[in-house]
């Protein structure tokens, strides 16, 4: 691997992750996808700490507001 395709696969793997933790939080996670997710979080302790982070329910609620507040902001009906 040349150096210069690492940040590349790098921003790829990112934008895998995110897309696996937004399906896992909006259960639309395929099996697949799933133990895909689970590779990952089980790959470090780094990795453990952010999915749990990340998928913390009062987290979660708190940036569902947000949304809603944004929401409702740009479309006054």
């Amino acid at each position: 691997m040349e150096h210069s395709d690492r940040p590349e696969q790098v921003e790829k793997l990112a934008q895998r992750i995110a897309y696996l933790f937004y399906a896992y939080i909006t259960s639309t996670i395929s099996e697949a996808e799933h133990n895909e997710l689970d590779d990952w979080v089980s790959a470090s302790m780094k990795n453990q700490r952010l999915f749990e982070e990340l998928t913390d329910p009062a987290l979660i609620e708190k940036s569902r507001g947000s949304i809603q507040m944004i929401n409702d902001f740009l479309n006054p009906n």
